[in-house]
């Protein structure tokens, strides 16, 4: 198979049986309905999936070893490849005697909380082959699925303890099947790339799942296997291995972590080895085969909540234990409507857990707590951590460092998995080994990582976009990937921006960590997209795409529609929309600019009868949010200054360099020593306190003196930001003249951190004398409130109108609403008269304890806007303030 093909075949539909049994006794090749018999073969046994393309055929030799072969319509998948399973009393290789046989139809539908589907269909036929040997039972199951097959062992052999000495299982790749691979390593953060029929075949050790092309891309499968972590560490996970005789077959083998014997016990079962088959790559995607063969959840899981997480490792590897840090990743998460926050190495879980659980609950954001594995090796440990760790106040955990496939580290995984739902805490698996649906025994088991994602920046050889267009088709199948998406601020990166929105599209993954600072994200265009994307999904479409060159999805949530595209080379998608409705939809498109930057976004009315054309640069990508509602771009109206601008006057040292997770591609740096940068013709709508918000790079520790109109305001001590191209924020109260301003940035003693950007914002007490309280709204003190005060008493329809408030620029404005809500409540916000909007504000636990709603808010040039928030019926927020971005 050449990997730059695209030929598509799709076989021609059998009239077939859902279920043939084909008993044959020849002593020569002879042609049946499964293709060709082998010549040794006495008997064979076949199952068909319920639509009759793809059967799966059982040869029993004269040696009494077994075999088998896979076809799908008339196209070889697996020629005959070796069967077999062996203990320390009995080899069930070979000598096997046939006892008997049963078969069952599969036909169940199940749910999960963090899934890709609304529900599930489990529909397969299963075949149980029985054969005796020694007074022993070795039974071989075998499913063929409409989109695969699978097969096991079971030893049924009543009960004690049993050593399995070997397996002698295998695929036996069609000549000159080439396909996508990677070498094992104990993290499964390897580089799949295309090999030749030689290469897979050379004895390399290569990592399941891997992906095969059969007949010039007629089919695609992908081998791997299911059910291994949750099967009480009765056997440990396995590789393939080419036989080195040129002859297609992979040898499925131990890894390093694990060889034989495997000491285990009655009755005992294997994995399955299973084999997704697709005719087309959007089969392939879509397929549930390896989830289907898990062992469906036995208590309830109702209480796991797939979402979004803010996460501040990547960009800020220190942060965990910093307080405010943390604090500013649940603020951002929270001006998103993500529903998480991770919070990673290294912290005092005592002091730092419970702190950050308390600040996120107040504004319903909740917290993933990252944990060794090691510690919770036996269920007893895993019980007692859990419980702990639940207590503390997270609701998941980010569970790292199990590095290792034996059957010793299953027993953890079995412990962790088990505790976690006994206590209702979600599961997030990290350096861990490749998932085989076991979330469907597991729901909690929201994601895990067994990808060469993101943090591979950091630890070199970094990801690619060949990487990234190939992941969809080997990596997903088999279950969700945290490959935290969306990295946005290193120079260096391969990726473009628009590519790493993409990929939270394109990717599956119950959870999502987005790998970025917030001060990045909060200024760039992309966060519309980000505000917006779930990670749960109602239908998925591969449009367009190939392994290792490019991909185009599709995919449903509700009404929605969102595409994401990512290439490795230069090219322009075209997507046609026919997946949509009647009527008319706003397509919100974001793609790269020359730069590889998302630096604006357009948009544009389509039909179920447009196509979308959709331009990449050479690994980039695009991403689109298509509804009848269009899509809110919260603060696209915000004025933001530009510290390399022009009209900026740049003195002594100072530089402008390139930053392209800064705001506009750019900043100025080398300041302090002599070097400054002032920033002219800052705008204010009135004369008095304004908040300033500035973002900056730094390295370490830096202190910078601001200058408001040529007076000295403060110098201000700032944190790290986790580094020179990652980018943090910093708030002070200024004094501003109502028009232009100047504000300059420099360190007279000392180097500062590089400048970026700055926005002005002005808050709005709810109790102040300018507004109009209206139908039993009334002003009440609340001491943690930033005026003391508070408006209260807006449930039936009472209302707090703020007058007077700024916008420098016509647009929609970010409007903070701080508020305190002892039960959840809503409230409807107007502007200026305007047809109200419902809005939604979370419990924060208390009277007094406030939190804050972001809104988008259309705002006119000027002074004279006003916002009125009225209760309803039920119950509704008390109003602390108001803060407007200018």
């Amino acid at each position: 198979m050449i990997p730059g093909s695209r030929r598509r075949r799709r076989p021609a539909a059998l009239a077939a049986a859902a279920v043939v049994v084909t008993t044959s006794v020849v002593a020569s090749l002879m042609t049946t309905d499964i293709g060709v018999v082998p010549a040794q073969a006495l008997t064979t046994h076949t199952v068909t999936s319920p639509d009759g393309e793809i059967t799966f055929a059982v040869h029993e030799q004269a040696s009494g070893a077994l075999t088998y072969e896979v076809t799908a319509g008339t196209t070889t998948i697996f020629e005959e490849s070796p069967l077999g399973i062996a203990t320390s009393g009995v080899d069930f290789s070979t000598g096997l005697a046939y006892a008997s046989q049963s078969r069952t139809t599969i036909d169940d539908t199940y749910t999960l909380p963090a899934g890709t589907k609304p529900s599930y269909r489990d529909h397969a036929n299963e075949l149980v082959l029985s054969y005796t040997k020694g007074g022993q039972t070795m039974r071989l199951v075998v499913r063929a699925y409409d989109d695969g097959v699978a097969y096991r062992y079971e030893l049924p052999g009543g009960s004690g303890a049993v050593s399995i000495t070997d397996e002698t299982s295998g695929f036996r790749l069609p000549a000159p099947t080439g396909g996508w691979a990677a070498v094992w390593n104990g993290n499964y953060e390897q580089d799949y790339v295309y090999r030749s029929a030689a290469g897979l075949n050379d004895g390399t050790e290569l990592t399941m799942p891997l992906l095969a092309s059969i007949d010039d891309n007629a089919y695609f499968t992908v081998i791997s296997e299911a059910n291994v972590y949750n099967a009480d560490a009765s056997y440990a996970p396995s590789l393939l291995k080419g036989s080195q005789a040129n002859d297609g077959l992979l040898n499925v083998e131990r890894t390093p972590d694990q060889a034989f014997p495997i000491s285990s016990t009655y009755p005992f079962q294997t994995p399955w080895r299973a084999a997704v088959i697709a005719a087309d790559l959007d089969t392939l995607v879509n397929s549930d085969l390896v989830q289907h063969l898990n062992p469906p959840a036995t208590a309830d899981a109702d209480w796991v909540k797939p979402g979004r997480a803010a996460w501040s490792w990547f960009s800020d590897g220190d942060s965990a234990a910093d307080l405010d840090k943390q604090k500013q990743m649940v603020d951002f998460a929270a001006s998103m409507g993500f529903e998480y926050v991770t919070v990673d190495c290294c912290y005092d879980p005592d002091v730092d857990l419970p702190a950050i659980s308390q600040y996120a609950a107040q504004r319903n954001v909740d917290i993933f707590a990252w944990v060794t594995a090691e510690p919770f090796a036996t269920p007893a440990q895993a019980d007692a951590l859990v419980s702990e760790h639940k207590a503390y106040g997270v609701v998941g955990l980010k569970v790292d460092f199990f590095l290792n496939d034996s059957q010793e580290v299953m027993g953890w995984y079995q412990s962790i998995g088990d505790a976690a739902g006994e206590h209702e805490l979600m599961l997030n698996f990290h350096g861990s080994t490749k998932p085989g649906g076991e979330n469907r025994t597991w729901p909690w088991v929201v994601t895990s990582e067994a990808v060469a994602g993101t943090e591979h920046y950091l630890y070199p050889p970094p990801t690619t976009a060949r990487l990234d267009a190939t992941f969809p088709f080997v990596r997903n199948p088999i279950g969700g990937m945290d490959y935290t998406p969306t990295m946005i601020s290193l120079n260096g990166s391969i990726l473009t921006q628009a590519h790493t929105l993409a990929q939270a599209v394109v990717f599956t993954s119950g959870m999502v960590n987005y790998s970025d600072s917030a001060a990045a994200y909060e200024q760039w265009p992309g966060r519309h997209l980000m505000r917006a994307v779930p990670t749960v999904w109602d239908e998925t479409r591969v449009v367009e795409g190939f392994p290792g060159d490019h991909v185009t999805m599709a995919r449903r949530s509700g009404d929605d529609w969102f595409i994401g595209a990512m290439t490795d080379p230069a090219r322009t998608a075209s997507v046609p929309l026919s997946f949509l409705g009647s009527g008319t939809y706003t397509a919100t498109i974001f793609g790269d600019d020359a730069n590889g930057r998302v630096s604006s976004v357009t948009t544009q009315q389509v039909t179920s009868a447009s196509t979308l054309s959709l331009p990449m640069i050479a690994t980039g990508g695009a991403a689109v949010h298509i509804s009848k509602t269009p899509l809110a771009q919260i603060g696209s109206g915000d004025v933001r200054y530009e510290a390399e601008a022009p009209g900026n006057t740049l003195s002594g040292g100072a530089v402008t360099d390139n930053c392209k997770g800064c705001s506009g591609g750019a900043k100025v740096g080398f300041l302090g020593n002599g070097g400054a940068v002032q920033f002219n013709n800052v705008m204010a709508g009135v004369a008095g306190t304004h908040e300033l918000t500035f973002t900056y790079t730094s390295g370490d520790p830096r202190s910078i003196q601001i200058e408001v109109n040529g007076s000295v305001v403060g110098t201000e001590a700032l944190k790290d930001s986790g580094g020179w191209e990652f980018v943090n924020k910093w708030t002070i109260d200024v004094p501003l003249n109502a028009g232009a301003n100047t504000i300059r940035f420099s360190n007279p003693a000392a180097f500062g951190p590089d400048i970026d950007a700055l926005i002005v914002s002005r808050h709005t007490e709810a109790e102040a004398a300018g507004n109009t309280l209206a139908s039993g709204a009334t002003v009440s003190a609340c001491g943690p409130c930033s005026g003391g005060s508070k408006v209260t008493g807006l449930g039936g329809g009472g209302s707090v109108r703020f007058n007077g408030l700024t916008a420098t620029a016509a647009g929609n404005h970010t409007v903070r609403v701080d508020y305190a809500a002892t039960v959840d409540s809503t409230a409807q916000v107007s502007v200026g008269g305007a047809a109200p909007v419902t809005v939604e504000f979370p419990s924060t636990g208390g009277a007094t304890a406030t939190a804050t709603v972001t809104l988008g808010l259309g705002l006119n040039a000027g002074a004279g806007n006003t916002v009125t928030v009225t209760g309803g019926s039920g119950a509704a927020p008390d109003i602390d303030r108001i803060t407007v971005t200018n």
